[in-house]
């Protein structure tokens, strides 16, 4: 920038000229400027409080500055006063960079500095910004192991790389590492177990391996609050014997036994069995004859009749010709009964019943 009045040979000078170097002067640090334009800048240097507008000769590093009216969305160029227009470029890692948008903003302050070396000798502005917007500038931005989009030197997106099906983005090695595509296998063998037959169970803090069991045994909860366990799996039945005795409803009797045999089979509520008993003599037992001494007691349900296979030392009552026997309700034996055609059901009382006596029989009842 060259001064309009030089002292150094004058003899003489004026307040008005004195004036003008003055304010020349002082514009020698960076010249205020209005602005206008969003990516082509027309910037004009300021006349008040100067006598006129300077006499600028355009310079390395002469540094203009301005309020910028609108963003700018790409590339800029800007015409300051006289000179000619100069693209504007911003500082990054690698070297000044042409804009790409949103480096200026609106209401915010820039500065432009001259550099002829720019644009390949042409010339053109380095743009500086506030602080603000300069402190954190991302230059380069490099994609991750995972990540695809990168890498990004201006503006783009990063997300999440695509992975084979029924894969997960994870470490399965036992340090750091960077998480890479991993079956859900291999990562619970590495995070859990990979004993085969182990399972995962979660214990008061954290999920776990649980080691197989032994041979035929089975998972069984423990109840609320308690981890499951191995163990070995209740019968669903339960066997046993009984013996079976013949009994008089009046007289229960003493009889004589020369065979008794019960066997039975519980599953839940029902008893499957078999039985046999064989007398010599009936004791003095009258009255209607059962056999009592089943292992459970049945239930009130009336009707649970079951087959007889032998019968021997049983004589019916005229008029009578088969017999049945039936699981009484609510009790521990079976009622021997007699049938005709024709003929209501009647009971065996002793007065059937020989003095050797022998009764097979198999049956189901429900218990009580």
């Amino acid at each position: 920038m060259a001064f309009s009045f030089i002292f150094a040979p004058a003899t003489t000078a004026t307040g008005a000229e004195l004036d003008g170097v003055l304010n020349q002067a002082s514009l020698l640090g960076t010249i205020p400027c209005t602005v206008v334009g969003q990516n082509a800048l027309t910037l004009t240097p300021y006349t008040t409080p100067t006598a006129g507008t300077p006499p600028l000769a355009l310079q390395p590093l002469l540094r203009f500055s301005g309020v910028a009216v609108q963003t700018n969305s790409g590339a800029v160029v800007a015409t300051i006063g006289t000179f000619p227009a100069f693209s504007v470029y911003k500082d990054s890692a690698t070297g000044p960079v042409a804009l790409t948008g949103n480096e200026i903003i609106a209401a915010n302050t820039f500065t432009l500095t001259y550099d002829a070396a720019l644009n390949g000798g042409a010339g053109g502005y380095h743009l500086s910004t506030s602080p603000a917007l300069a402190a954190g500038t991302v230059t380069s931005v490099v994609a991750g192991a995972g990540l695809a989009g990168g890498t990004i030197t201006s503006a783009g997106t990063l997300a999440l790389g695509a992975i084979g099906a029924h894969l997960m983005l994870a470490n399965a090695t036992n340090g750091s590492a960077l998480p890479i595509a991993t079956s859900i296998s291999v990562y619970l063998d590495n995070a859990v177990a990979n004993t085969q037959g182990a399972i995962i169970t979660r214990n008061a803090s954290v999920w776990a391996a649980l080691a197989p069991g032994t041979s035929l045994s089975a998972l069984l909860s423990q109840g609320t609050g308690a981890n499951v366990a191995y163990g070995t799996v209740p019968t669903p039945y339960t066997t046993g014997t009984f013996t079976p005795t013949l009994v008089g409803s009046s007289v229960a009797g003493s009889p004589t036994y020369t065979g008794q045999a019960g066997f039975y089979v519980q599953m839940g509520k029902v008893v499957v069995f078999t039985f046999s008993v064989s007398i010599t003599s009936l004791g003095s037992a009258a009255g209607n004859i059962a056999i009592a001494g089943l292992p459970f007691s049945s239930n009130s349900t009336t009707g649970q009749t079951l087959p007889v296979s032998a019968l021997t030392g049983l004589t019916n009552t005229a008029s009578y010709t088969w017999i049945v026997a039936r699981v009484l309700p609510s009790t521990t034996q079976i009622g021997l009964f007699q049938n005709g055609s024709g003929q209501a059901e009647a009971t065996i009382t002793n007065t059937n019943c020989a003095a050797t006596l022998t009764i097979v029989g198999s049956g189901t009842y429900i218990t009580a």
